[in-house]
């Protein structure tokens, strides 16, 4: 892959240069997601410096080839945050929704083995410790993919069969990834999941994340369910638990009263 040529980061928003330097985020859809479905978040923090990572063969890049494994997928992301200058890694925070957080983990380890520099936090919403997903990498039912597109708000969408195609493609990536080699990231972690999000319960996707990250680490259970906080009306929430979390810097004693630090 060039990145230069097929960079996958579309910005999103440019910080104010008269603004005190902040973190750069790097946001990683859901399968089948792209990076238009940041647009919420973007428009909720206007002043931050934003991009996300768009997908291969879809949106803009239709001409480019998913690959055949996550880790190659986490290897293209991996070159072309280095090849942003702007995006100074010890300011970067990777942002990960289901699949695209364990995209997420896998650059940001792909950053630290392959550079020597990962990013200065990880921040992972809806997914599945990797530890945890054992040995169920079966691809999804066609029920299966309604449930996801359901949950996605695609509803009736006239895009709804577009989507599916690329929720089914992703999956089949996502099936054939067993997870890192090793446990532990470069970074502080945080895990967010929706209380009626049924990973909360059955795969503790908050808590199970510990194991990822540099201390201190924190877990924060929302409400709502898988992809909740993506949603126009909840951008703001969003943010709010980003500043409770306080990447990079450490966690404000007293400001996360509703997370669990460990």
């Amino acid at each position: 892959m060039n990145t230069a040529l097929d960079s996958p980061l579309r910005t999103l928003t440019v910080a104010n240069g008269t603004a005190p330097p902040g973190p750069r985020y790097v946001c990683f859809p859901p399968a089948g997601g792209t990076a238009t479905m940041f647009r919420s978040l973007a428009a909720a923090r206007p002043t931050a410096h934003m991009l996300a990572v768009q997908y291969p063969a879809r949106a803009d890049r239709l001409d480019a080839q998913l690959p055949d494994n996550f880790e190659e997928l986490a290897r293209q992301c991996a070159d072309a945050l280095v090849a942003t200058p702007e995006l100074e890694r010890p300011r970067t925070v990777l942002i990960g929704f289901s699949m695209g957080a364990w995209l997420a983990l896998e650059t940001a380890l792909q950053l630290d083995w392959r550079y020597g520099c990962g990013p200065c936090g990880l921040v992972v919403v809806g997914a599945t410790a990797p530890h945890r997903r054992g040995t169920r990498h079966r691809l999804p039912a066609e029920a299966d993919l309604d449930r996801m597109l359901d949950d996605g708000g695609w509803g009736e969408s006239v895009l709804r069969e577009y989507v599916r195609g690329l929720l089914r493609a992703d999956m089949r990536l996502v099936s054939r990834y067993t997870g890192p080699a090793r446990h532990g990231t470069p970074c502080r972690v945080a895990a967010l999941c929706g209380e009626d999000d049924p990973r909360h319960v059955e795969d503790d996707a908050t808590g199970a994340w510990a194991v990822w990250s540099q201390s201190p680490f924190a877990s924060c259970v929302v409400r709502g369910g898988h992809l909740g906080l993506l949603t126009p009306e909840r951008a703001g929430e969003f943010w709010r638990w980003m500043d409770r979390l306080a990447l990079p810097s450490a966690v404000v004693e007293g400001e996360v009263d509703a997370c669990v630090q460990r």
